[in-house]
């Protein structure tokens, strides 16, 4: 490959970044959560290569793109690149640059709110805004943990729990759909409502596309790896009246499901929070998916 030439010399140094932003663009005959690919000057602050796309690059392709950008104007002396199996890959094809490892280069945050303002967020809210990082992440792991156990298997889809949290009583259904091996949990605002399963639940949480979950969730879900099966990523559907509460309740039943699954008891209690199994079913023909599935962006 050949040494940089004068856009990449004016530049100085550069980055390779790609993050999810807050908008939609069509793939095929669906739209999608965007993704944007960037190759910027750190030096200059701005945008040498930019490609919006409906879905993220895997490494791979994420190769091939920047060898497009490099193959007109040769590499840059300097390049700041997300992890070290990209740095390693490109010290062999650009021997006379020098890689450096970056996560998080200064510009990207600068050029995606330049390119795509946080305003045009669809999204109602961002679970790493409402707890913080480190509370964040705790949670992720969490539903990551909960939805290797498979519990569809252990719970049948129209199996009804009565949970009481705080004095207050719901039912509690772990949907799932054993075709495409994914699980959810769901609240409604009462046992009554559960049985009949004509409304949406109260709060939910399972596997979700991009295009249900918040853009700031979903680079932080990618800084720390954590990513589900075909593509999916852990989605919370909060009380639109108690969105701190409701998060709260599911989190318990992501920790505490699994034990009445390893222990086969019949209930559990834990502080103000109760769950117990019962023999309601919920009516004959509405059980089988996760709500999620109501939506085609989940």
């Amino acid at each position: 490959m050949p040494t940089h030439t004068e856009i990449f010399t004016k530049a100085g140094r550069c980055s390779y970044s790609q993050t999810w932003v807050p908008t939609l663009v069509h793939d095929g005959d669906f739209l999608n959560r965007g993704s944007l690919a960037v190759l910027a000057s750190e030096t200059l602050q701005q945008a040498l290569f930019t490609e919006v796309l409906p879905q993220p690059l895997d490494f791979d392709s994420q190769i091939s793109w920047l060898d497009k950008c490099f193959k007109q104007n040769g590499a840059p002396a300097e390049i700041l690149v997300p992890t070290e199996k990209m740095a390693e890959v490109l010290a062999l094809r650009c021997p006379g640059s020098q890689i450096v490892v970056d996560a998080s280069p200064p510009v990207l945050v600068q050029l995606r709110n330049l390119l795509f303002p946080p305003e045009m967020e669809y999204a109602l809210y961002s679970i790493v805004r409402m707890l913080g990082e480190r509370k964040a992440l705790d949670l992720y792991l969490d539903a990551e943990d909960f939805l290797h156990l498979e519990l569809w298997r252990t719970f049948k889809d129209d199996e009804i729990f009565r949970f009481t949290s705080h004095g207050r009583e719901y039912g509690v259904t772990v949907g799932g759909s054993t075709r495409f091996q994914d699980s959810g949990v769901s609240i409604y605002s009462s046992v009554k409502d559960t049985i009949k399963h004509t409304n949406p639940p109260k709060a939910a949480f399972g596997p979700g596309g991009p295009a249900v979950v918040h853009y700031q969730d979903l680079n932080f879900l990618a800084r720390h790896e954590i990513q589900l099966p075909r593509q999916k990523h852990p989605m919370f559907v909060l009380d639109r009246k108690d969105k701190s509460g409701s998060l709260k309740d599911l989190r318990w039943l992501l920790q505490h499901l699994p034990e009445l699954a390893r222990t086969g008891q019949d209930s559990f209690e834990c502080g103000k929070r109760r769950l117990e199994r019962t023999d309601l079913r919920i009516k004959e023909g509405r059980a089988g998916l996760f709500p999620a599935y109501w939506s085609k962006a989940a």
